[in-house]
């Protein structure tokens, strides 16, 4: 992961965990995390699953169980957003990493970036 981190120019950025929780040695900044978003953005299947509000789907293993997933990204109720990460660990606080498009989504996207929110509520 820090391989393809400085490949993708995040300098300021340190991963040593995989899952990115309570691990004082992964760190990064707002500007690294913008490299990154805006690299997968490129990706069209990571962009359909970012941007899917609710998914059902039915376990392998038990047919009769199904899973019902739900998106926490309250900024996908906007046509013009298009998902990526919410998150909150107790260093970071409350962040949000997510897409914009304007009216031509052919035309531009911005990606935005908030970490340390203040609270759950001001990062929408």
């Amino acid at each position: 992961m820090n391989y393809q981190a400085r490949r993708l120019g995040m300098r300021s950025t340190s991963f040593d965990s995989v899952h990115g929780m309570a691990n004082p040695n992964n760190m990064s900044t707002a500007s690294d995390m913008a490299l990154l978003a805006a690299h997968c953005m490129k990706n069209s299947t990571f962009k359909t699953v970012v941007n899917t509000k609710k998914f059902l789907c039915r376990a392998v293993n038990d047919p009769n169980h199904v899973y019902d997933w739900r998106n926490t990204n309250f900024l996908l109720d906007d046509p013009h957003y298009n998902g990526i990460k919410t998150g909150i660990t107790e260093v970071a606080g409350p962040c949000l990493a997510s897409s914009y498009c304007g009216e031509d989504p052919n035309t531009c996207e911005y990606v935005v970036i908030l970490l340390a929110s203040r609270s759950m509520e001001d990062r929408w």
